[in-house]
Order: structure tokens, then sequence, then C-alpha cells
């Protein structure tokens, strides 16, 4: 689902600014996270992104660190100094110290290295979230509360041999 963001578009945690240069990673990404319930709006280049992601804009910016005009990070800082989450995705940077540095100096709590991994994604983003929905698939359900028989909250005291007759 492709949308543009308008003075009146009303957003929530559970929208997802997308921007990717890669136009199939993108696609499947856009086409899953709609799947799950999530509105989604689409970028393929900074360019795009900041005419997407306003002042106003609030909800999880889900990012390739390398976009095909340069790299994510001035934006995702912008992003996260609004008060807003990013999940990054990352395909160039390797190694302990990578991670590190992403995390602690650009601090991004989650990168999601390439390939991704399509349980981890939709982890993250609940973490972040919340469920989408009562009753969603990937939720767990609410633990349920049996019925309480009348017996049981009358005024008449009952011993533990009574309940059993219950």
């Amino acid at each position: 689902m492709r949308l543009s963001l308008g003075a009146e578009a009303v957003l929530t945690p559970h929208r997802i600014f997308l921007v990717d240069s890669d136009a199939k990673r993108r696609g499947g990404l856009e086409t899953l996270l709609s799947r799950k319930g999530y509105t989604v709006s689409v970028a393929d280049s900074l360019h795009q992104a900041s005419q997407l992601t306003s002042a106003d804009a609030s909800g999880i910016l889900l990012t390739n660190l390398h976009l095909s005009d340069g790299s994510a990070l001035d934006m995702i800082r912008s992003w996260n100094d609004r008060g807003n989450q990013t999940l990054a995705i990352n395909e160039v940077y390797r190694g302990e110290t990578a991670d590190a540095y992403l995390r602690q100096v650009i601090g991004l709590p989650t990168v999601l290295n390439v390939p991704l991994d399509e349980a981890q994604l939709l982890h993250e983003l609940r973490a972040l979230t919340g469920p989408l929905h009562e009753n969603h698939p990937e939720d767990p359900e609410p633990p349920r509360v049996p019925a309480v028989p009348s017996a049981l909250v009358s005024d008449t005291p009952h011993e533990v041999g009574d309940l059993a007759n219950i």
C-alpha cells in the first residue's frame, strides 16, 4: 500500500517509513509489512525520504544505511532526535567495531544485517510498536481467565471439598 503523507494524515506507531534503493527488497518488504497490517510509506532515495519524513511525521523508519544518493546516517539522527525510532538495514558495515559504532555513536539499538531474516524483522517491529491488533497471528494470545462459578462469589463460605462439587 503506497501512501503519500498530507497534513491530514493520522500517524501512529504502526506507520513504517521504508527507505531502500534496492527495488526488489523494497517491494518485498512493502508487501510483507502491508500484509502484516502496517501502514507503509516508501521511498527509494534520501530525497524522496525527506519529503515523506516531514517535521511532524512519526512512526518507525526502516531504512538501508546506504542509499543511491548517499548515507542515511544524518536522516537517522534527525529522525531519532525527534523522538522516533529506527530499524536500519545494514549491507556494508561488518564486524564488532561497526556494530558498536552503529549502536553507540549513531544510536541504533537494532541493526538488521543483509540477508534480512523475516522473523527477526517482525519481532523487532513488534517490540517497537506492540501488537497491531487483538489476536494478530504473530502475537501470543492473551491468557484466558476461566469463568467464576456463581457459588464461588456467593456470601456463603465454602469448604475446599464443597468447591469440587460445584
